[in-house]
């Protein structure tokens, strides 16, 4: 939990650091194209080495009724 909260808050510091110093010396493409290998990288990293900590106990519902509900109570927010 530390280590995730230490990332919250650091992160939108570096990001935009590091952002403004890539547009200063380089074109806005340059983003995309760090970016990309980064994504890529972590994506599979992520799939060898994080473990699922939540183990399913039951198999949950669902509530056509409350669903119905649920989506009725968005197209009225939206509406308004």
């Amino acid at each position: 939990m530390g280590i995730m909260e230490l990332v919250i808050k650091v992160e939108p510091a570096i990001g935009l650091t590091v952002s403004g110093l890539t547009l200063k010396t380089l074109t806005c493409h340059w983003i995309f194209r760090i970016s990309l290998p980064l994504l890529i990288i972590a994506l599979v990293f992520s799939e060898f080495f994080m473990k699922n900590v939540i183990e399913p106990t039951k198999k949950s519902s669902f509530s056509k009724g409350g669903e119905m509900i649920d989506g009725q109570g968005i197209a009225y927010r939206i509406w308004l």
